[in-house]
């Protein structure tokens, strides 16, 4: 992967993150944040709805994003 290019954008009121890897077309990911009934902030993957990690563990959760687009563009 050549790199990375994030934005914040706002669709339908919610603030949201869109992480863009370069060179890599279609492998996007737009990350939101929810709160969890365990009383926690949670990022997670607005299309798949999939959690990704708490908010307090901002570099882990960056890592594991970038770590799954590498192995999406790998395939």
């Amino acid at each position: 992967m050549e790199g990375i290019v994030t934005a914040f954008a706002d669709p339908q009121g919610f603030v949201v993150l869109n992480v863009i890897p370069l060179g890599v077309p279609g492998r996007a990911v737009t990350v939101g944040c929810h709160y969890c009934r365990d009383g926690a902030w949670w990022f997670y993957n607005t299309r798949t709805g999939e959690s990704i990690r708490p908010v307090n563990d901002t570099r882990v959760a960056a890592h594991q994003i970038r770590t799954q687009m590498e192995e999406a563009a790998a395939a």
